[in-house]
């Protein structure tokens, strides 16, 4: 026993002996050569065709608003759902609720995106914009996470429709880059310039909570949200 390490001397040189992660170690030199492994090149390169393909991805608002009643009523962050076009690269469809994600919430943001106008819905947050300037698209393939498109309801509507779902492997999110790097310029250019952001960090001990800074009920933050895209 007086020859085992402590716990800071096995911190110390287990980082040194060792080079292998632990997800490395669980997923095996294949599964991890697979998650990886990597191209090069652009999403662009992989459509040739505006509507050939979109990315579908969800995310957290990482904000507190208030009810449209009472500025002393806090709701939680939402839910938000994005559909970005794979070719241009222009957002088309969006689903913002606080509702679980899963199928229902995720066909609802491919029937937004499908609708031929957005003017009318922009404007009843007050923003009006010109016809054409989030455009309907109903894409030939959505590329998804193994999550809300994956399911019966989504296998009917492709059958319905004629659209198709594909799922991108497990832990390879750098297949939709795209989608991935959207979020993050949503966060900081949009949610956490508002009050009542979180900063996508949980709240410290000591430190005041979030929601006593919300501000904006769902109908303001849209209106943001819409000069955004």
């Amino acid at each position: 026993i007086h020859l085992r390490p402590s716990f800071e001397q096995f911190k110390r040189w287990g980082r040194k002996l060792n080079h292998t992660t632990v997800t490395q170690m669980l997923l095996g030199p294949v599964k991890w050569s697979q998650r990886t492994e990597s191209k090069g090149g652009s999403e662009q390169d992989s459509v040739v065709a505006i509507g050939q393909g979109s990315l579908f991805d969800g995310t957290s608002s990482d904000l507190y608003l208030t009810t449209y009643r009472s500025r002393l009523k806090k709701l939680p962050p939402m839910t938000r759902l994005v559909l970005k076009e794979g070719r241009c690269g222009v957002i088309y469809g969006i689903y913002c609720g606080w509702e679980a994600p899963s199928a229902q919430t995720a066909l609802q943001a491919i029937r937004h995106g499908a609708m031929p106008s957005k003017v009318e819905w922009a404007a009843r947050f007050g923003v009006t914009i010109p016809e054409g300037a989030i455009p309907g698209l109903l894409a030939r393939h959505h590329l998804a996470d193994n999550g809300e498109l994956k399911g019966e309801k989504q296998s009917e509507a492709e059958l319905q429709f004629g659209f198709g779902l594909d799922v991108a492997p497990a832990m390879s999110g750098h297949k939709k880059g795209g989608i991935e790097t959207q979020h993050h310029s949503d966060h900081a250019y949009l949610d956490h310039r508002l009050p009542g952001s979180t900063h996508g960090k949980r709240r410290e001990r000591g430190q005041d909570h979030a929601a006593q800074q919300a501000m904006f009920n769902y109908y303001e933050y849209m209106a943001e949200l819409i000069h955004q895209i």
